[in-house]
């Protein structure tokens, strides 16, 4: 008998949830993604303002939550 961690087991319980998470954060950065190239640099300025702000949120997603975070 091959026993899982509680972590594990927990993990692949919710991994159809976590799956659609991944999906929708995908679609997401997709968007975002095809609105950078689509908009010109005088667009782009318009909305400078609002990058910066989420530039900054989401490098703070990115050194918060890793492969090591809980």
């Amino acid at each position: 008998m091959i026993t899982i961690p509680h972590t594990l087991g927990k993990l692949v319980g919710e991994s159809e949830r976590l799956r659609v998470l991944r999906e929708n954060v995908m679609l997401i950065v997709r968007d975002f993604n095809n609105i950078m190239v689509l908009i010109d640099d005088r667009e782009r300025r318009l909305f400078d303002e609002h990058l910066g702000t989420l530039n900054k949120t989401y490098e703070l997603g990115l050194k918060k939550h890793n492969w090591h975070s809980s």
